[in-house]
C-alpha cells in the first residue's frame, strides 16, 4: 500500500511539473508582429463595444461617464499603437516603454467595459 502511495504522489507531482511547463511555455513573450496583431484586436474589439454602446438612448449617467473614459482612451491608444505597428514593419524593435503605455492603456479599456 504504502509503495502505491508512492507512485502515486510520483505521478500527481509529474503532472504538476508538466502543467507547469506548458503553463509557462504558454505566458512565454510573443514577438513584436504577434504583440501588434494582439494590441490591435483588443483595440478594435474595444472600438466595436464603444461604437455599440454610445447610440443606445437608454444609457445611464454613469454609463455615460464611463463611455466619455473610454472614448478618450481609445483617442489615445490608437496613434501609440500605430507607432508600435509602424516600427514593426520597418523591421525595427518598439521600446519597452511604448509596449508599456500601449498595455497600460489596453488594460484600462477592457476593465471599463464591464462597468
Amino acid at each position: 500500500m504504502n509503495r502505491n502511495r508512492r507512485r502515486l504522489l510520483m505521478k500527481l507531482c509529474i503532472l504538476v511539473v508538466v502543467f507547469a511547463l506548458a503553463a509557462a511555455c504558454a505566458t512565454a513573450p510573443a514577438t513584436p508582429k504577434e504583440k501588434a496583431v494582439w494590441m490591435m484586436g483588443i483595440y478594435n474589439r474595444q472600438f466595436d463595444d464603444y461604437q455599440s454602446m454610445v447610440g443606445r438612448p437608454d444609457l445611464t449617467d454613469a454609463q455615460k461617464q464611463i463611455l466619455g473614459q473610454k472614448k478618450k482612451t481609445l483617442v489615445e491608444a490608437k496613434p501609440l499603437i500605430a507607432a508600435y505597428d509602424g516600427y514593426v514593419q520597418q523591421g525595427s524593435v518598439p521600446s519597452p516603454e511604448l509596449e508599456a503605455q500601449i498595455t497600460d492603456l489596453l488594460n484600462q479599456l477592457q476593465t471599463k467595459v464591464s462597468k
